[in-house]
């Protein structure tokens, strides 16, 4: 298994929403919440914050959430990308800004 020592950030623009993409170390649930509650205070005004989170040596606890985004297009992808990449005690959180562009399903899941 696989984590990250520190917090690591991107930024991507798609057909006018911007995203912005954070992944930090936790060994907590509660830490898991305490940063998602901390990036939600620091961006109040994203149209989403989009969240999955692995934790554990056998990855036992696993969330995802769509945030408001269609069902399964946002959450779900997230986690892929952390079971894929074989990480653990991490969480993903990515913000969007809707730019006035829908994405649609397939758009919002490349995103």
């Amino acid at each position: 298994m696989r984590s990250v020592p520190t917090l690591v950030q991107t930024e991507i623009v798609i057909q006018k929403s911007r995203f912005l993409g954070f992944l930090d170390h936790v060994e907590s649930e509660s830490e898991a919440k305490a940063i998602l509650s901390k990036f939600k205070e620091a961006y109040p005004d994203a149209t989403h914050h989009v969240f999955a989170y692995v934790i554990g040596s056998e990855r036992e606890i696993q969330r995802a959430s769509d945030a408001g985004e269609p069902s399964r297009t946002a959450g779900m992808p997230v986690m892929e990308v952390l079971q894929k990449q074989n990480l653990t005690d991490v969480i993903a959180i990515v913000i969007r800004y809707f730019g006035g562009i829908k994405l649609g399903a397939g758009g919002l899941i490349r995103a």
